[in-house]
């Protein structure tokens, strides 16, 4: 890991512990805290938090499997969520910082047909919940969205 300073340098890498599955990549997010989430060796979903007034990164296993890079988002003030393409090849999402009303814990499919790890992107700007993008790629390996506000997300549709 490394942290991009206000004066624009960058720290030196440092390790925050782990063991990625080969050919995954981490995924991160700020909020009230720093959040990760990377695939481990053992396939399934890992996040670490940085929160304020801790000592570093603390990582916890989600559970579910997936080979895939996964996403994270803070779709709701308060509340992040990683998001997984499951065995099935189908989006999946786990609140794991908090909830949103009327979300369940554990993982949630979201459907779809995909061949690559999800990316999510929250819009919230100046607005405590905006619309959340999330993408993937479909069977015919061309990208699929989905959006909405948190947690009614739409269909699959192309952007």
């Amino acid at each position: 890991m490394r942290t991009f300073y206000a004066a624009r340098t960058w720290s030196p890498w440092v390790s925050d512990g782990g063991r990625l599955l080969p050919g995954t990549g981490p995924a991160a997010v700020t909020g009230d805290g720093e959040f990760v989430a990377a695939v481990g060796t053992d396939r399934a979903i890992w996040v670490a938090m940085n929160l304020p007034g801790s000592r570093g990164f603390a990582w916890r296993s989600l559970g579910g499997r997936t080979t895939a890079t996964p996403g994270i988002a803070t779709p709701v003030t308060d509340t992040v969520v990683a998001f997984a393409r499951g065995t099935d090849n189908a989006a999946w999402y786990n609140e794991f910082w908090r909830h949103a009303t009327y979300v369940k814990t554990g993982w949630h499919s979201l459907g779809g047909r995909l061949t690559s790890g999800t990316s999510a992107i929250p819009t919230m700007v100046n607005t405590p919940q905006g619309p959340v993008y999330l993408f993937a790629l479909g069977t015919d390996n061309q990208p699929l969205m989905r959006t909405g506000t948190w947690p009614a997300l739409q269909g699959w549709t192309r952007p």
